[in-house]
């Protein structure tokens, strides 16, 4: 009645101006607000949505509040209350929504929901409060790359473009996030621009907002990875705006002009503009900031601009070499790589090349690895170390004879020594015929024992090291025959993430080698492993799934019961919705490796509940998961258990349609799992 829905409405009214007051929260939600305001959420009366609207929003700023609100089921109605015609309960439905897209769950939750065609939809509202709260909304769901690939299927992008130009500052700040999140998809960087967003991302660095410029250089800066951007943006007036910027003094600002420079400047034409810019100056000048992320765009950019003949004089009378000559010894690896490059580049010049050897050139650094004098050896190395992150200066290093004096420095009683002794053949081992002569000059001996280093970040360079080395076949076997793969399982424990990675992607490959896999099973590897496969950390996760798939490629029940009873199953299953192909690919595969033989282990697999998932797989867009789906399936299908299930959740009407699939493997797995199921028909 209409009393009843005045009553609603004055109680949303109530718990809404409660609400505005966070120490209430708890006390609101104890009560029951959150249900009572859900249902109130689909009342007829818009008033009553409103308000009811306006009291979730306040709760909604609410982090565990997000949560519940997600639990109780108002994603629906809110994104319903997006279509309502009346400006008021589509902004506070946009506002609630706006603050629930903060949770990473809850942006799945509104997308499956059909949050994204309403709320583009709302981006053409002449309610400039409506428009913020959706392109907010929008921005925040953005963030998942997923999430961002259908904003645009849905026809997002050229409105999110046109908000650049509101006259509302935070309806284009809004705008602005949503682009630079939509940018960080590389099949965007030229949609974006043949969509016209390139004057209007230029436009917001002309603003003296430090917010838009930061916007707009991180959004460009994305664009400008893509070829046909690098013209684009210089075309468009882009490089002066950029030179100006790198006096900002925002830090972020200055960096990330410095970064889209560092891009436009691949482009020979693009170079000589900035010079006629008078971007030189700045540039040098940044190379003496107290941030190195601000220094090494700078220096990027300086390297690139100094590719090109004719700007490498500038730079030198621009007073370019004692700030480079600086970073050269400045001990930062990254600073001192792009300076050796930079260095490389503006040698090509005979003038500038006996400057830069007056100054402390290059060539001396190798001639001083053996010096006496342990601080000037532990320098050397470390500039060589920066050095050796550019490739090209690989066989320098080589010629020079650096390599036998960088393995005996492994054994230097200076742990910083070891360190850039490791960095460098770390960097070293990246190169296909660098990787053979480390394993010749007896490399392995000296890098095995500093697996153990006390000393994290050694550990975790010789690690990396050892991954690049355990590439190669023939070194697969040595590696484990010098003692170290039961040291790289030990790591799979170590506190540092990044050692765990590179330790678990070592042993991932040295189980590509066939006789490894009972080695690594017997020195603890499958214990440490599976733990790994629960990891946030997608990368670790993906190498142990690898490693555990190769392991079983051999018919081994005790062995594969011995990885079952180690709880593997479980988090197998969880793998196999994960959006990182290559696990799905090692999960499926090691799936279908346990599936294989013994029947026990078919019902365990079974019972894990693995079935609904590969049956879902079927569908999958990549070969090698569906082979592999199709395959476990048919190994299960031998069990009468699941052949019943596989009737029932008609999953054999999926398996005939793959009859007709373009791939052989997939037919033959489809019509051997029909042909069981047909046993029991």
């Amino acid at each position: 009645s209409v009393d009843d829905r005045n009553v609603q409405e004055h109680a949303a009214a109530v718990l809404r101006n409660l609400s505005v007051n966070p120490e209430n929260d708890t006390m609101l939600v104890q009560e029951g607000a959150l249900e009572a305001l859900y249902r109130l959420l689909s009342s007829p009366e818009k008033r009553v949505q409103e308000q009811a609207a306006g009291a979730m929003r306040n709760l909604s700023v609410n982090d565990k509040n997000k949560v519940r609100m997600a639990q109780v089921g108002a994603v629906m109605p809110l994104v319903t209350l997006l279509s309502s015609s009346y400006d008021e309960v589509q902004a506070q439905a946009a506002m609630v929504l706006q603050n629930l897209s903060k949770n990473q769950e809850n942006r799945s939750r509104i997308v499956l929901d059909g949050g994204l065609p309403p709320l583009i939809a709302l981006l053409w509202s002449f309610n400039e409060t409506v428009q913020e709260h959706a392109a907010g909304t929008l921005a925040n769901l953005s963030v998942s790359p997923e999430n961002a690939r259908r904003i645009v299927e849905e026809g997002g992008m050229p409105l999110l473009i046109g908000l650049l130009r509101s006259p509302v500052e935070r309806v284009q700040e809004q705008a602005a996030i949503a682009m630079r999140n939509l940018s960080v998809d590389p099949e965007n960087e030229l949609k974006i621009m043949e969509e016209g967003g390139v004057p209007p991302l230029l436009s917001l660095l002309r603003y003296n907002n430090e917010s838009f410029q930061r916007q707009g250089v991180v959004t460009l800066r994305n664009l400008s990875v893509h070829e046909e951007n690098k013209i684009k943006i210089v075309q468009e007036g882009g490089i002066p705006l950029l030179v100006s910027l790198l006096r900002s003094p925002d830090k972020s600002t200055q960096q990330h002009s410095a970064g889209i420079l560092r891009n436009l400047s691949v482009l020979p034409d693009n170079c000589m503009r900035m010079v006629q810019n008078k971007a030189l100056l700045p540039l040098i000048s940044l190379l003496r900031s107290p941030d190195s992320a601000i220094q090494e765009e700078a220096l990027v950019t300086l390297r690139n601009l100094s590719s090109q003949p004719a700007a490498r004089l500038s730079v030198v009378q621009e007073g370019g070499l004692p700030p480079l000559i600086a970073l050269l010894r400045s001990g930062i690896p990254v600073l001192q790589e792009q300076a050796a490059a930079t260095a490389r580049n503006l040698s090509g010049d005979d003038t500038i090349k006996t400057k830069l050897v007056a100054e402390g050139g290059l060539l001396p650094l190798v001639q001083m690895l053996d010096v006496a004098n342990p601080n000037t050896q532990e320098h050397v190395v470390a500039s060589l170390a920066n050095l050796t992150m550019d490739p090209s200066n690989d066989n320098a290093i080589m010629q020079a004879g650096a390599l036998s004096s960088l393995i005996n420095l492994l054994k230097s009683p200076n742990i910083l020594t070891q360190e850039h002794a490791a960095i460098c053949l770390r960097n070293l081992s990246t190169n296909a015929d660098i990787k053979i002569k480390i394993v010749q000059k007896n490399g392995l001996p000296a890098l095995t024992p500093l697996l153990r280093s006390p000393d994290a970040t050694v550990r975790e360079h010789v690690t990396v090291c050892m991954r690049n080395l355990s590439v190669v076949s023939e070194h697969q076997v040595k590696i484990v025959e010098e003692g170290a793969l039961t040291l790289l399982i030990d790591l799979l424990y170590a506190d540092e993430l990044r050692t765990r990675i590179e330790a678990a992607v070592a042993v991932q490959n040295l189980s590509l080698h066939a006789s490894n896999e009972s080695s690594i099973v017997k020195a603890g590897g499958v214990q440490a492993l599976i733990p790994l496969l629960s990891s946030d950390n997608p990368d670790l996760a993906d190498a142990a799934a690898g490693t555990l798939a190769n392991v079983s490629s051999t018919n081994d029940q005790a062995r594969d019961l011995r990885i079952i009873k180690s709880g593997a199953l479980g988090p197998l299953a969880k793998l196999l919705s994960s959006t990182v192909v290559s696990t799905v690919e090692h999960v499926t595969t090691m799936l279908r490796n346990l599936t294989a033989y013994s029947s026990d282990l078919k019902l365990r697999v079974f019972e894990a509940g693995v079935l609904p998932l590969m049956v879902n797989l079927l569908k999958s867009p990549h070969r090698t998961v569906l082979q592999n789906a199709a395959a476990t399936i048919r190994n299960l299908s031998f069990h009468p258990e699941v052949r019943a299930r596989l009737i029932e959740d008609g999953a054999v009407q999926i398996m005939v349609t793959l009859l007709n699939h373009n791939d052989e493997e997939v037919q033959e797995h489809a019509a051997a799992a029909i042909r069981n199921c047909m046993t029991d028909a």
